[in-house]
């Protein structure tokens, strides 16, 4: 599937925007020069799929939605989908489960700043 820059600079600015966020601000929030940002929502440059993932962690998005313009899942959604994963478990699953989300996302976050250290 193609990415139309175009379509995902105009989602960036539509979603920016809609936040209250200045162009200025979200390039200092994904640690890209106002400059960079500026081709990125006028779609005279192509980015990277690390500035896209910046970008949509900074305006709170999936970067599906940045990029094909998907609806993000809402967080109520995650709520009551782990609510019912969780109900049947007893307090040793429910432990232990718990320790894999914390590891999980405690690697996770790890390897964006490995990411974001080697540009």
């Amino acid at each position: 599937m193609d990415i139309d820059y175009g379509k995902v600079g105009e989602r960036i600015r539509e979603i920016r925007l809609k936040r209250g966020i200045t162009q200025e601000k979200l390039a200092e929030l994904s640690d890209l020069s106002p400059q960079h940002m500026n081709r990125i929502e006028k779609a005279s440059r192509n980015t990277s799929v690390e500035a896209i993932y910046r970008i949509a962690e900074a305006l709170e998005v999936a970067p599906d939605e940045l990029l094909y313009g998907t609806e993000k899942i809402k967080k109520i959604d995650y709520d009551e989908e782990l609510k019912m994963l969780l109900e049947d478990c007893n307090d040793f699953e429910m432990h232990v489960l718990g320790e894999m989300l914390v590891n999980t996302k405690r690697s996770i976050r790890s390897n964006l700043l490995l990411l974001n250290r080697k540009k």
